[in-house]
């Protein structure tokens, strides 16, 4: 049960504010799996109990500690990719040209990066022309941070479907890491699996196997030898941020 009443945790308020950033109320509802009145009275001072709380945390990529307590770390170990922060895309006006993303080097660098949303063409190729709404404009620094090194292979992709929920909801943004292949490291990917693009969570299985999983219990993990590019299952990317709903 939760409690709406104000008081309790201080700073909650403001770490939900922050992990709303500048989707709606009723978008942000929808990410946690909670009702939108509900989530309206804890946006407004209301406490949510330890249930509604692990939703949030756990859609938001947060710790459940950190949304209790501002001075516990943010991110837990093992969470695939943080949330959006202030680090919004910029839209970089026209179409992409091959060889075209742009990077600079310095503290104000601009790297565009393309994006593709795989429903806007579902019969062609996710990655195909016809797919590209074009570029985001990223700080190059942050993003060689959230890569680990140098910036390269990154790609933004529109997660389609319902297979994520709640972590992830049809429309969202996902930065995509196309050169960590990492065979044993768990994580959510973006995969084609008999050709077609799918985004599931990964967990590594003795005697090189995977097992994929959806966070929505509606669909049933699938186990698949861990061939990254074989005949059926090959990798596109490791999700290293999300945003929130795109289109």
């Amino acid at each position: 049960m939760s409690d709406p009443r104000p008081g309790g945790l201080p700073g909650l308020t403001e770490r939900l504010r922050e992990l709303k950033g500048d989707l709606s109320v009723a978008a942000f509802a929808r990410r946690c799996g909670i009702g939108e009145s509900l989530m309206r009275q804890y946006l407004a001072g209301g406490v949510p109990g330890m249930s509604w709380a692990l939703k949030i945390a756990r859609a938001c990529g947060v710790s459940l500690d950190w949304l209790a307590d501002a001075s516990a770390h943010k991110f837990p170990d093992s969470t695939a990719y943080p949330s959006a922060g202030q680090h919004r895309p910029a839209r970089v006006l026209a179409e992409p040209e091959p060889g075209s993303a742009e990077e600079r080097t310095g503290p104000d660098a601009q790297q565009a990066l393309r994006c593709y949303d795989p429903g806007r063409k579902p019969a062609l190729p996710w990655n195909d022309a016809a797919n590209c709404l074009g570029q985001f404009a990223f700080p190059g620094p942050w993003l060689a941070a959230l890569a680990g090194g140098a910036a390269q292979g990154l790609v933004l992709l529109v997660a389609r479907g319902d297979a994520m929920a709640p972590t992830l909801a049809d429309g969202d943004l996902l930065l995509l890491d196309t050169t960590a292949r990492q065979p044993g490291q768990e994580g959510v990917c973006a995969l084609l699996l008999g050709g077609r693009l799918l985004i599931k969570r990964v967990q590594p299985l003795p005697e090189r196997r995977v097992r994929l999983c959806s966070d929505n219990p509606a669909y049933q993990a699938v186990e698949l030898p861990d061939d990254w590019d074989g005949p059926e299952l090959q990798f596109v990317g490791r999700a290293l941020w999300r945003a929130g709903r795109y289109a």
